[in-house]
């Protein structure tokens, strides 16, 4: 636009922009599947899951699980199997944004990096309504996005759908064996070491599991039973040619693999399931 001054009847250039509300940058386009959209305007939230998402939660929970207890599960809590009482997909559209970013720039620095396989897809695609779900979701195995577990309680699992993971609070609850990052697992098991249920209201005796979307891109593969941290950290933190840590404690301790990021926005809580501990049988350790 042009403005002359009617004082001193110089001649401005200027323009006006305007943000609209609840846009995203094309780079960032929502899943498909999101009921949230650009007509009426993005409501973040929760939105419950189909019965065909739900036992596919259960089918993923059930075949990544493992009969195997490390010193994390707090003491005396005894090895369980799990019944998904509900699922939500979170609805995030400023998070997403930003895990799309995240994203898309790691997997630029990540042209011929080892791609990994992880057991949220390689156990569970036998299994039609966990085929279709794995399907939908455009997991991009170039730069090693994989659905990994993360083991809450009901609330902190709202609180991480709305403000995402606190960097402050990392490695709080799961140690830092492998650095003060974001841990996150491959069996539902592991990951229901670090859950616990809500103390009272409408959750009580229930517990959480994250599904999250998790960026891992080129990562550094370590197999020893007491790494050095400082100098595993080093090329993540400091270094920044890696982008997360993958701690195989199954080769080396027969327990389980753990994926480790230090950026938040690496990962996308996308799903937050409820269940309850149900008791293991004979059939579950046979």
């Amino acid at each position: 636009l042009r403005y002359t001054c009617p004082v001193c009847l110089a001649v401005n250039e200027f323009s006006i922009t305007q943000e609209v509300a609840g846009t995203l940058p094309p780079e960032a386009t929502l899943p498909d599947y999101w009921t949230s959209n650009r007509v009426t305007g993005l409501r973040d939230g929760l939105v419950q899951e189909t019965p065909a998402i739900k036992k596919a939660m259960q089918i993923l929970m059930d075949q990544t699980w493992k009969d195997t207890v490390t010193r994390d599960r707090p003491t005396g809590a005894q090895l369980s199997k799990f019944e998904v009482l509900m699922v939500h997909r979170n609805e995030n559209a400023s998070k997403w944004d930003r895990y799309v970013r995240t994203k898309n720039k790691i997997a630029g620095q990540c042209k011929g990096c080892r791609v990994q396989h992880v057991k949220t897809q390689t156990q569970v695609t036998d299994f039609p309504d966990t085929f279709n779900f794995l399907f939908r979701s455009k997991l991009d195995e170039n730069c090693n996005e994989f659905y990994l577990f993360h083991g809450t309680n009901p609330a902190a699992a709202r609180a991480i759908c709305d403000n995402s993971f606190r960097m402050n609070m990392a490695g709080s609850h799961a140690g830092t064996l492998y650095g003060a990052g974001l841990y996150f697992a491959e069996a539902s098991s592991k990951s229901d070491e670090y859950a616990s249920e809500e103390a009272g209201g409408i959750f009580t005796g229930q517990f959480a599991m994250l599904v999250c979307r998790v960026v891992c891109g080129n990562m550094l593969y370590n197999d020893e039973e007491w790494p050095d941290t400082d100098e595993l950290v080093e090329p993540i933190v400091r270094g920044r040619v890696k982008h997360s840590i993958l701690g195989d404690r199954e080769r080396c301790r027969g327990t389980y693999r753990e994926f480790i990021v230090f950026d938040r926005d690496q990962v996308y809580p996308e799903y937050a399931i409820i269940y309850r501990r149900v008791p293991v049988t004979e059939e579950d350790t046979s």
